[in-house]
């Protein structure tokens, strides 16, 4: 998953900095505050697998849609005005 994201974050944030879209550092911060957090549930997955895999699961439904349906809808027009969509 992290890996994914990780490659996902990368090429959204290149066009961000290609097209100077003014929320940039505040979209990255986003970003690597959810890998720190999924790498936070990785390394606990080992000891405390319970606890992780309730918790796991509902902050990536509260990320997703917050980051996605939020955050994500402010580059729209940015991206749209630079051709990338």
């Amino acid at each position: 998953m992290n890996n994914y994201a990780l490659t996902h974050f990368e090429t959204e944030e290149s066009y961000m900095e290609a097209f100077n879209y003014p929320g940039y550092q505040n979209h990255k911060k986003e970003h690597e505050d959810f890998f720190d957090k999924t790498l936070e549930y990785f390394h606990k997955a080992g000891n405390e697998y319970l606890h992780v895999s309730n918790e796991l699961p509902e902050y990536l439904d509260q990320w997703l849609a917050n980051h996605i349906q939020g955050t994500d809808r402010q580059f729209i027009d940015c991206f749209k005005k630079n051709g990338l969509i």
